[in-house]
């Protein structure tokens, strides 16, 4: 079972879930890098304008792995314009992929984030799973932009989603089990 994970982070949330989600499989991890510095406009811009992303071809052949588990956040309920270009560059040599990531956690935006990854790669996801920032916050500043944007993940704050975390790795690791096993078959 030959899996990476694939990932874009702005603020530093979702390289600390790459680093947690590579050490949990034991598996090699790739950054996704964009060519010039982002800033908040360019964010925008980009979801304005519906803009691709310039990134930095990354040392990494996606057909040479099984699973991949894809990690970005998400800007105003859409997969961050890096990875979303990247996926449309690369939708031919994916196999199987996941994703996952620290976000705000807007209300209803999983399906959204499903129905776009569905669009830009051309499969159903094993798992699409959030972490939401709002969870980790008192109740006076849940669901306020000025506190869930510039909020950065801790440590300890994964202890709050240890068991959505377990679960989705459990997910993936028993859809790449069974996968395994079913090209074992097929091959007798």
């Amino acid at each position: 079972m030959e899996t990476v994970v694939v990932y874009y982070s702005y603020s530093g949330n979702n390289d600390f879930l790459a680093k947690e989600i590579g050490e949990r499989f034991g598996c090699d991890i790739v950054q996704l890098e964009e060519q010039k510095k982002r800033s908040g406009l360019t964010i925008a811009l980009d979801l304005l304008f519906k803009r691709d992303s310039k990134l930095k071809d990354p040392d990494v052949r996606l057909n040479d792995y099984e699973t991949i588990i894809f990690i970005a956040p998400i800007w105003d309920a859409k997969i961050a314009t890096p990875l979303s270009s990247y996926l449309k560059k690369e939708r031919e040599n994916i196999n199987s992929y996941a994703f996952i990531t620290v976000c705000g956690g807007r209300p209803d935006q999983k399906q959204k984030i499903t129905d776009q990854l569905q669009r830009l790669i051309g499969k159903k996801a094993i798992a699409v799973t959030e972490l939401a920032v709002n969870e980790l916050l008192p109740p006076e500043k849940k669901n306020k932009i000025e506190y869930v944007t510039p909020y950065r993940i801790k440590d300890n704050d994964f202890d709050v989603f240890k068991t959505t975390i377990q679960n989705f790795v459990n997910t993936v690791f028993r859809y790449s089990v069974n996968h395994a096993e079913e090209r074992v078959l097929m091959k007798m």
